[in-house]
């Protein structure tokens, strides 16, 4: 009967959290789309960020120092009070944004049969969190709206003439960077590794875009590489039977090439579009030489797949006696 009473109470806790953030989040998106709830970003109280911090961003290390140093001189830092919106689906300021502090909710407007229009929420983002990068380099209009969930801090970069000396394939592998950051530092497996050791996974591997159905790796073929995911879904198995599902900032193919002579244990195939980091075999391994915290998270990784392949063998086994 304690049992049974724990039980009901976790489940009562689970429910009313659940319920509060509902309403949280019901409450700073009517706030949002009603009249009193436009402030221009211009008119938000802001200050000028720690250029040592605006240089430790990592793509900001990628573009030419004198445009840096401009964005640098440029930027501000927003304070952005609960149900404020940064953004809104369809506006064409180029600006692009990194949350310092706080959570935001990206919303998209779908019209409905009938003509009617839904909001949605479709993400959250919180410190770390990147957006606003299709405007920045393409100038894309904005694809959906971002508001303030709580109190936030919002470090606001502007768009600026000097970003017309990026041409459009640097840009392209910008925003790329920005998406596998990003990834990682929202994975389970990754988020804890330090800057550098992200940077070096980028720069030690290609891009490659796989359309969806294309098998990227193959059960029983010798592994060359390993892959992590940018953005997409993949699907994974063994057999041909279906065992996991794979997303932006998971990685895979790791086993064959920490055991040589090994072959691929499971088949990899994009659900969806899926673009991904390859790198092949012998940068893999100066990679690991290079960086003992990924090498201990890959090392982690590797072994809690091979104990889930084993567990399934002996479980097949035990059904067929």
């Amino acid at each position: 009967m304690i049992m049974l009473a724990l039980m009901f109470v976790s489940w009562l806790i689970d429910i009313f959290s659940a319920f509060s953030y509902d309403e949280k989040t019901g409450a700073s998106m009517r706030r949002l789309w009603s009249k009193g709830a436009e402030t221009p970003l211009d008119k938000m109280r802001s200050s000028r960020p720690s250029t040592a911090d605006l240089e430790k961003l990592p793509f900001m290390r990628q573009i030419e120092s004198s445009v840096r140093e401009k964005l640098i001189e440029l930027s501000d830092v927003l304070s952005v009070e609960e149900g404020e919106a940064i953004c809104r689906q369809g506006e064409t300021d180029r600006s692009l944004f990194v949350v310092l502090q706080g959570r935001l909710a990206v919303a998209k407007s779908q019209v409905r049969a009938g003509g009617s229009r839904r909001r949605k929420i479709v993400a959250f983002l919180d410190a770390g969190a990147v957006f606003g990068e299709a405007a920045f380099f393409f100038g894309q209009a904005r694809t959906a709206d971002v508001v303030a969930m709580e109190n936030s801090r919002v470090l606001k970069i502007p768009h600026i003439a000097e970003m017309k000396t990026i041409d459009e394939s640097k840009s392209s592998e910008l925003q790329a960077r920005i998406w596998f950051l990003q990834a990682l530092m929202t994975s389970k497996t990754f988020k804890e590794l330090p800057s550098e050791s992200l940077d070096a996974i980028l720069l030690a591997g290609s891009r490659q875009v796989y359309p969806a159905g294309r098998r990227v790796i193959q059960e029983g073929e010798a592994g060359d590489a390993c892959y992590f995911i940018i953005q997409g879904q993949a699907g994974v198995s063994q057999n041909t039977v279906s065992i996991n599902k794979m997303k932006a900032g998971d990685a895979f193919g790791e086993i064959a090439i920490l055991n040589p002579g090994t072959v691929r244990t499971a088949t990899v195939e994009a659900e969806s579009e899926l673009i991904t980091i390859r790198i092949d075999a012998p940068k893999f391994w100066m990679l690991l030489r290079s960086h003992l915290p990924l090498a201990l998270e890959i090392e982690r990784l590797a072994r809690v797949r091979i104990e889930r392949d084993l567990e399934r063998a002996r479980r097949k086994a035990a059904k067929k006696t």
